[in-house]
């Protein structure tokens, strides 16, 4: 071979070898920047880079009432930060979106036979959680961005918390009471670096007809 070629040959191959471990590299750096605040943004005639999270995705405490354990209307919802996510990620997780199943009928009152009588009245509803509280007691954003990627939650909440119809004709000394009931639902959430991470949450389940008698 010529000597000409044969440098230019090296030349080639040192090159290749170089842009290798340049990629290895970057990968190296992206998987660190990415766990300490980083997301990677689509930018116009840029294309893509790492891009540092401005604030935390750690949402601020909520005081709320009857044991609310989730919210959809979140004002400080970090919708464009997860859009970026979720470009890269999205397909990852896309046997995790979708909607629970509902039935037609608004109310269990109208599924029940007419001889039937429901002892605490109750509301099911598909809801799109942004925030819920988890298993440990703490608030966490909820991934519910767009039609695409959706977490439809089916949730049946109590009518009333007062004693339950047909009390009166219950023994003397016993009480009755509507109790709201919960289950524990596994959800796409985001941590607070900014990485989606499953997370359980307690939602709402069922209404339920308690019964206390004499001691």
């Amino acid at each position: 071979m010529p000597m000409p070629i044969a440098v230019f040959m090296l030349l080639i191959i040192f090159i290749l070898a170089n842009t290798s471990i340049g990629y290895a590299v970057w990968g190296q750096k992206s998987s660190h920047f990415r766990t300490r605040g980083y997301f990677y943004e689509d930018k116009p005639h840029e294309g893509r880079r790492l891009k540092r999270l401005q604030h935390s995705v750690s949402p601020k405490p909520r005081d709320t009432e009857n044991n609310v354990t989730f919210i959809e209307d979140v004002s400080d919802y970090p919708e464009k930060m997860l859009k970026e996510i979720l470009k890269m990620e999205g397909k990852v997780h896309k046997d995790i979106f979708g909607r629970d199943f509902l039935f037609k009928e608004r109310t269990i009152s109208t599924r029940i036979e007419p001889e039937e009588t429901k002892l605490c009245p109750s509301l099911e509803k598909l809801v799109y959680p942004k925030l819920a509280l988890n298993t440990d007691n703490d608030w966490k954003y909820v991934v519910n961005v767009g039609e695409e990627y959706v977490q439809g939650v089916r949730v049946e909440t109590c009518g009333h918390f007062e004693k339950c119809s047909m009390s009166d004709s219950f023994p003397a000394g016993y009480t009755t009471k509507c109790e709201q009931q919960y289950v524990f639902r596994r959800l796409l959430s985001v941590a607070d670096k900014g990485k989606t991470v499953m997370d359980e949450f307690r939602f709402p389940s069922c209404c339920l007809c308690t019964i206390r008698g004499p001691s």
